[in-house]
């Protein structure tokens, strides 16, 4: 529920203006990354363009953060999330026909969360 805190957090902060989406210090590009802030590798994955998109990645975080903490072994859903999110990120950013665009969103991290429940379910109920 942490990273979901999180997102709850940003999201509010961006409605309420106090972070502007359009200074893109939050969001992932080339330019960002390149000039001094690697961080937006992370940190574009709290950010949110649309209240749907918030509400899905909420939904998703709950749903697949939800199946890796209940996976039998010590996997930590925000480690995976966290990881998975900059390396995302990353290639996205390697295989942008044009780097200057941002991006953002968490699919990233989703997608290594539901990789991890998906590898640990097969390594441990193999049936």
């Amino acid at each position: 529920f942490s990273l979901l805190i999180i997102f709850v957090i940003v999201w509010a902060l961006v409605v309420l203006g106090v972070l502007d989406l359009s200074t893109q210090d939050l969001l992932l590009s080339a330019e960002e990354v390149w000039t001094g802030n690697p961080a937006s590798l992370l940190l574009s994955a709290f950010v949110h363009a649309e209240w749907y998109h918030f509400v899905l990645n909420a939904v998703g975080l709950l749903f697949f953060g939800g199946l890796a903490e209940k996976t039998p072994v010590s996997l930590r859903a925000a480690l995976v999330f966290v990881v998975s999110a900059a390396y995302g990120n990353t290639v996205s950013l390697l295989l942008s026909p044009d780097p200057l665009i941002p991006s953002l969103g968490a699919s990233g991290g989703m997608m290594g969360l539901l990789g991890a429940h998906i590898t640990v379910q097969i390594l441990i109920h193999p049936n």
